[in-house]
């Protein structure tokens, strides 16, 4: 295949909006093995991408294969960060669960509950965006100097998310109880909204190791096209 063609296959992928690494390498890889193994050697790269298009469905279905794509790689990214979360509530892991548990608890009961979930919350949460952003724009600065066509991946995105997601519902949560969360005394009710929020904020700082853990994993995942 020459510079030409690659290029012209490059644009077309632009054009469709596979930005992401994944897809592109994908869909790439998908087109320019076609193109190789096509039976007609006499036609040329724009009609054999016409021709990828026509078998994809048109712009409708070429469309709804990039989302299924999409799609597929969050659900095995995310399935490696739930295997990464399990492994917190088996041996030698499930210590440090527990301390974790104890640790938030155990300061609730030397501060005001709700201070306690909101600055452990922000502080894990500042730390992923740091740290998120900082990668980010390493990545795309990698991605320039090496002139790739495009500069983020879905590893970012299926893994970051449900980080920022995670601080934002607990945020609520602890908002919407803010009265039993900062009384002097606790009755009943008071405990278990307590309780509650210290479970909440446990699976929170253990999803959020377990995601760190699947980010700085080199797991480089292939969904085939269908």
């Amino acid at each position: 295949m020459t510079a030409k063609e690659e290029k012209i296959i490059s644009v077309f992928m632009k054009d469709h909006r596979l930005l992401f690494e994944e897809l592109y390498a994908e869909f790439y890889d998908h087109i320019a093995s076609s193109y190789e193994a096509r039976a007609d050697k006499s036609q040329d790269i724009n009609a054999h991408l016409k021709q990828v298009l026509k078998d994809f469905g048109g712009e409708d279905g070429m469309k709804k294969i990039v989302w299924g794509r999409h799609k597929a790689y969050a659900r095995a990214y995310r399935k490696i960060v739930f295997s990464h979360f399990k492994t917190y509530f088996r041996w030698p892991l499930l210590m440090t669960t527990l301390l974790i548990s104890i640790l938030i608890f155990q300061l609730t009961q030397v501060f005001q509950p709700y201070w306690v979930i909101f600055y452990t919350l922000i502080a894990t949460t500042g730390y992923s965006f740091f740290f998120g952003v900082r990668d980010m724009i390493l990545y795309r600065k990698s991605c320039k100097a090496l002139k790739l066509p495009y500069k983020s991946s879905l590893k970012n995105e299926a893994i970051g998310y449900p980080v920022i997601w995670g601080s934002f519902l607990i945020n609520i949560f602890s908002a919407m109880n803010m009265r039993e969360l900062v009384a002097s005394h606790f009755d009943t009710h008071g405990h278990l909204i307590i309780a509650v929020t210290v479970v909440l904020s446990t699976l929170y700082m253990v999803y959020f190791l377990a995601a760190e853990k699947a980010y700085k994993s080199e797991h480089k995942l292939k969904v085939e096209l269908i």
